[in-house]
């Protein structure tokens, strides 16, 4: 069957699986594909340079154009970071692509000349989604403009309307905030770059009489000003919120206000029912109000699923501080991803683990807290569901370090296994390896692998022969002799499963890419790999004195860093793997 015995319906779904040089193809073969392929490469519209668009297509004359002829079947519109494009401009555009559903808009300019044109957005009466990155802007009209743009298209479904450098693009009291929304009843994600003003008391008693919108499921907005209260607000008119994004507790103390909204919680019939992720950052000292925000929703059985938790700014770990980061444990039951951050803590070797509960239903857990610790057994064993686990800037180890070999009688589910910035010693690697049969990718940036001390063999070993990797990403990875303090950077790659040969790695330490701007790392081959052999089959295992990190970041010394033929002398650390299809070297 050809081409001109198909109905157009068909066609035109055959052209949407086709790439765009494949449809051009078409063309060039059958002519009986050109409607469906021009109506399909039209779907889309992407405009980079709006001068150049404008010409290919005729839309800068006064004639008949491309669009004009073929743009009724445009769906998405994405203007790019660097089009420069003003009211006039997108006037035409919305005359000539009248069904546009989805449009995005990368560097808006908004003010009362180059925003917008008030008849145009009247005939995008399909659209949908709404995405916007303000790029400049005026403050006194950026309001205004915002609010006459949203009455003309109603219909939105979806609407994020950002500044590009800051979230603070304009403020709303909880009156305009409330007339928005009112604006909108089909909206069903809202993402504003916008910061919602302190709620007065009167205010506060008139929210139990706005009009609730069940339509929106997600809302992303700057909750730092009377926290609490616009909580309140959002349970009473969102009833079905699923996501919502960013809560800021930064109130030193719990105001008299904030406790009467507490009891007015405990009125609302079922708040937050529907309620399955949030984004939480805590300042220092408003720890216990968060706490206590977190045991209401417990007793609201709000069904959390994610939870971004983190402690903002320069803080001290002090005993709230556990708290808050151990409140995840109310939510046990029902967490499927969590992601946990902070920086500049005092107390070294918290750990993660500790007072860890049981969490059946966890698939994904990130933990970026710096100088903390993990125990990847007892994370194991708790989390039991558990498929990705991202580390960063801390220690991974094992909390139980025998060689009883029935500890890895039971499998776990691990899949994926990011660390960057840590430390951890070899036999904690081999854990993973015995103890996590179906981990198949693994990601290693700035991470410092150590023998343990009480290991007295020569042989420097990464041990993972029972894994079989599909991905293996390696950068600036570093094997630490605790003995010698011998930092070895070489690294063969071997499998176990298919020994024909080794990969020869060397990793450029972190400190080094960051003063040097070198690639993390590269693959030794050909005959650079053969002098690697030779060289280590009649290795003398003399050590020569390295570079400190303190040394490497002036510059007199930054210049004189060896080269990798320079780093034979200190050895080579094995690494074996069972197999492995895919090595990417971090660059």
């Amino acid at each position: 069957m050809v081409a001109s015995e198909l109905p157009f319906e068909i066609t035109r779904r055959i052209a949407d699986f086709l790439q765009p040089r494949d449809k051009i193809q078409c063309c060039f073969v059958c002519k009986a594909w050109l409607p469906a392929i021009q109506e399909s490469l039209l779907e889309t519209i992407v405009i980079n340079d709006y001068g150049k668009f404008a010409k290919s297509v005729g839309l800068s004359g006064s004639t008949s154009n491309f669009l004009q002829r073929y743009g009724h079947s445009s769906r998405k519109l994405h203007i790019g970071q660097y089009a420069q494009i003003f009211g006039e401009e997108l006037l035409a555009l919305q005359r000539c692509l009248p069904h546009i559903q989805y449009f995005k808009w990368s560097t808006a300019n908004i003010d009362e000349y180059t925003f917008i044109d008030h008849s145009g957005w009247k005939l995008w009466e399909f659209l949908t989604d709404l995405e916007v990155k303000v790029w400049v802007y005026v403050p006194h009209t950026a309001p205004s403009l915002f609010y006459s743009l949203f009455s003309k298209i109603r219909p939105l479904r979806r609407l994020e309307f950002k500044y590009m450098f800051n979230t603070g693009l304009y403020k709303h009291t909880v009156g305009e905030f409330d007339a928005l929304n009112n604006s909108l009843p089909e909206l069903t994600r809202m993402a504003l770059g916008a910061q919602l003003l302190s709620i007065t008391l009167h205010e506060l008693s008139m929210i139990k009489n706005v009009k609730p919108l069940q339509c929106l499921k997600s809302l992303e907005v700057n909750l730092i000003n009377s926290t609490y209260e616009w909580l309140y607000y959002i349970a009473i008119k969102f009833p079905n919120i699923s996501i919502l994004k960013t809560i800021i507790f930064a109130s030193n103390t719990a105001s008299e206000q904030s406790l009467e909204v507490a009891k007015m919680f405990a009125r609302i019939p079922y708040p937050f029912q529907q309620l399955e992720e949030i984004n939480v950052r805590v300042e220092l000292g408003s720890e216990q109000i968060f706490i206590d925000f977190v045991k209401q929703l417990y007793l609201f059985k709000a069904p959390i699923k994610t939870l971004c938790l983190s402690l903002g700014g320069s803080v001290q770990m002090s005993a709230f501080s556990r708290d808050v980061f151990e409140s995840r444990n109310i939510f046990s039951s029902t967490l499927e991803k969590v992601t946990i951050k902070a920086s500049s803590l005092t107390l070294i070797f918290w750990a993660y683990t500790d007072n860890l509960e049981h969490f059946p239903h966890l698939v994904d857990l990130n933990i970026q807290v710096e100088d903390s610790t993990s125990e990847i057994d007892i994370l194991l064993d708790r989390c039991p569901s558990l498929k990705t686990f991202r580390f960063d800037s801390g220690t991974l180890r094992r909390r139980l370090f025998d060689r009883v070999t029935s500890e890895f009688s039971t499998n776990h589910g691990l899949r994926e296994l990011t660390l960057t910035s840590t430390h951890i010693v070899t036999d904690t690697l081999n854990y993973i390896s015995h103890r996590c049969k179906k981990l198949k990718s693994m990601f290693l940036e700035n991470v410092y692998v150590a023998k343990p001390k009480s290991e007295d063999t020569k042989t420097n070993c990464i041990d993972m022969s029972s894994t079989s990797f599909i991905h293996l990403s390696i950068g600036s990875v570093m094997f630490v002799d605790p003995s010698t303090k011998n930092i070895i950077n070489i690294f063969a790659l071997s499998s176990t499963m298919n020994p024909i040969g080794n990969t020869w790695v060397y990793c450029v330490p972190d400190v080094e890419c960051r003063t040097r701007r070198e690639p993390k790392g590269w693959i030794i081959g050909g005959e650079e790999a053969k002098y690697v052999e030779d060289f280590f089959r009649n290795f003398s295992e003399i050590v020569e004195k390295e570079y400190t990190e303190e040394q490497l970041y002036k510059d007199e010394y930054a210049r004189m860093v060896p080269s990798w033929k320079d780093n034979l002398n200190n050895g080579y650390a094995m690494f074996k793997y069972g197999s492995l299809i895919n090595l990417n070297i971090i660059s």
